[in-house]
């Protein structure tokens, strides 16, 4: 009995000490890895926020693709006030305003309204950058002291023109109201134009990456379709029961199990991307070929013809704009992977680099071609702007992910530039009197 109780109490000395051991070792790890001391609060919040997103994602309304739906004028928008977002909700015009604007928006006598069009790098500026564009603008000019800035977002992520020129329009035959509109875009126009020609779609159609699924799911949802969607919800359901797991005691208060729980849901959510993107191209490559549209030029020249009709939308947007008493301002989004665009940090080569990927490698070969008709737009009178270097002297952390988004601090910067441009616009100022980074003879590389 005595050997027993012995054999008892060192096994349990051995499994707390190696508890003890591993905890220990996950806050040193955890700091290491992530540059801050390990706090419950942090890890639970963290745990959360991600449930949330798995619990939404398990809303029976799911679906590949089910934050969007097809659109007759615009290809797709946001689906309306989906059930069970743990997000903003999209509004009737399937666009996400977090400061929830009505829609149209009626503008008052003492408001200044800018129209935000583009795509996600665009929505995301537009619904995280007002507040900063409303003090910049104080300071720069007396009117915006006199009128408050109100932004209203016309922009979706997976949107490319011309469906910001027909959101636009869309919304003025609808009674919006506005004083200046604001269009961030270029990598879309770029990128996913040329998927477009490469997949045998109109380039002029909306992203066939975006809307294949939409497509093959409202028309002709196949077994691979289902079977990758049974797929996803169980990967899903999986990693609801371990992230439920962890936000009861005993896990809950162990860092090891934290680390373990959230290393694995990471890589869960890696390999659900990889399902949807399977399933996105698999889509692409079954469209029917009803659905991609007249032959549009050769494909040789994909980057060409993808910039011309670019250059073509921004000059029909700034019509339209002046048509309507309007400002306009046009501003090409920087890209990471333009070389010499930014030097990036340890951390965003981490988790925001890519450079073998198709989108990187479009992204690179196209900007050049979006560069070069810049000087086109200028000299037919847009106000636009080439950014693609604004960031090339920052060494902060800007990029978020592997295709273009931007932090809080790259809006922040974001934001600057584009009020100095709406400053000069209102004020009558030549485009040319807003002064923006160019490439450097010896600039510094993303690598």
């Amino acid at each position: 009995m005595r050997r027993l109780m012995k054999v008892a109490l060192v096994c349990t000395f051995v499994l707390l000490t190696t508890i003890v051991l591993l905890e220990l070792a996950s806050l040193v790890v955890y700091y290491v890895v992530k540059g801050r001391a390990f706090t419950y609060e942090s890890s639970q919040a963290q745990v959360a926020e991600r449930l949330a997103e798995v619990r939404e994602k398990l809303h029976p309304d799911w679906a590949p693709k089910g934050t969007y739906i097809l659109h007759p004028y615009l290809g797709f928008t946001g689906r309306p006030n989906r059930p069970g977002s743990s997000e903003t909700a999209y509004n009737e015009f399937g666009i996400r305003s977090e400061s929830n604007y009505p829609y149209p928006y009626k503008k008052q006598s003492d408001e200044f309204v800018i129209g935000v069009t583009g795509g996600s790098v665009a929505a995301q500026f537009a619904n995280g950058a007002e507040q900063d564009l409303r003090t910049i603008l104080a300071r720069a000019n007396p009117l915006f002291r006199k009128r408050r800035v109100v932004v209203i977002p016309l922009a979706l992520g997976g949107f490319k023109q011309p469906q910001q020129l027909f959101m636009f329009v869309y919304t003025l035959l609808s009674g919006g109201e506005y004083n200046l509109i604001l269009n961030i875009d270029g990598f879309n126009e770029i990128v996913l134009a040329t998927e477009n020609t490469d997949r045998r779609m109109n380039p002029i159609y909306p992203s066939g990456f975006h809307m294949s699924t939409l497509l093959t799911t409202a028309t002709n949802l196949d077994s691979k379709t289902l079977e990758a969607v049974y797929e996803i919800r169980n990967e899903y359901r999986r990693e609801e029961r371990i992230l439920s797991a962890l936000q009861r005691p005993p896990l809950s208060y162990s860092v090891f199990s934290c680390l373990a729980g959230m290393t694995w849901s990471r890589r869960s959510e890696r390999g659900i991307r990889r399902i949807e993107y399977r399933l996105v191209n698999e889509a692409q490559e079954g469209l029917w070929e009803d659905y991609r549209g007249p032959a549009l030029g050769d494909r040789k020249n994909k980057y060409e013809q993808a910039a011309q009709i670019w250059m073509r939308t921004s000059e029909m947007l700034n019509a339209l704009c002046r048509q309507q008493g309007l400002h306009y301002v046009h501003l090409l989004q920087p890209n990471q992977y333009v070389p010499g665009s930014k030097p990036l940090s340890e951390h965003e080569r981490k988790v925001a680099y890519a450079p073998q990927s198709p989108w990187s490698v479009r992204a690179r070969e196209g900007y050049p071609f979006l560069r070069g008709l810049g000087g086109q737009l200028r000299a037919k009178g847009v106000r636009f702007y080439d950014l693609t270097f604004l960031f090339q002297n920052v060494t902060d952390d800007l990029y978020v992910d592997e295709c273009c988004h931007l932090g809080p601090a790259g809006n922040t910067l974001l934001a600057q530039v584009a009020a100095d441009a709406i400053v000069a616009a209102v004020n009558g100022q030549p485009a040319e009197s807003v002064r923006i980074p160019t490439q450097q003879a010896a600039g510094s590389q993303a690598r």
